[in-house]
């Protein structure tokens, strides 16, 4: 059985941004996605991000004027989910899902 990868809400706001993205983005891109982010806050997440393996560094572009490096999630968001729930049974889950969505 998998243990579960805690993470708190910001780095999952980080995570949220790179999974709706279809690129690998740089700090200053996923900042671009949401006001709420602060760049020193996004780089601070990143690398815990890094240290859980739960991102990895993607290709250095050209931001501007400047190189920055870009980054993307190692996992699916639903791996992920399925990784906060260790011993789940996906298909009992799935049809309790269907039985309230019918």
């Amino acid at each position: 059985m998998t243990e579960r990868i805690k993470v708190t809400n910001k780095e999952l706001d980080v995570l949220q941004a790179l999974w709706e993205s279809d690129v690998a983005l740089s700090p200053s891109q996923i900042c671009d996605t949401s006001p709420a982010f602060v760049m020193s806050s996004v780089q601070n997440n990143l690398k815990n991000l890094q240290k859980k393996n739960l991102i990895e560094q993607g290709d250095i572009i050209r931001l501007n004027m400047h190189y920055t490096r870009t980054f993307q999630p190692t996992m699916t968001k639903e791996a992920f989910i399925l990784n906060q729930y260790p011993g789940m049974d996906i298909l009992k889950f799935m049809e309790a899902y269907q039985k309230q969505e019918g």
